[in-house]
């Protein structure tokens, strides 16, 4: 009987620290994904500010036609 408590416990402790483990790789993944995607919308509204200007024959900042 004690055995068979202690084997239960230590599968209790091992799934407890993989589901950790799986649970901070998550985090870490959501947390990259993220960066990546602001620093894609970043480099993609630099680009749609462009078209837009030469679409509108005007700069975006001072409004003069060129």
């Amino acid at each position: 009987m004690n055995l068979v408590y202690g084997v239960c416990r230590l599968a209790l402790a091992a799934l407890a620290f993989l589901f950790l483990i799986t649970l901070a790789a998550y985090e870490g993944g959501k947390r990259a994904g993220r960066a990546h995607g602001l620093s894609q919308g970043r480099a993609l509204a630099r680009l749609e500010a462009r078209e837009e200007a030469l679409e509108r024959g005007r700069c975006p900042l001072c409004g003069k036609p060129g």
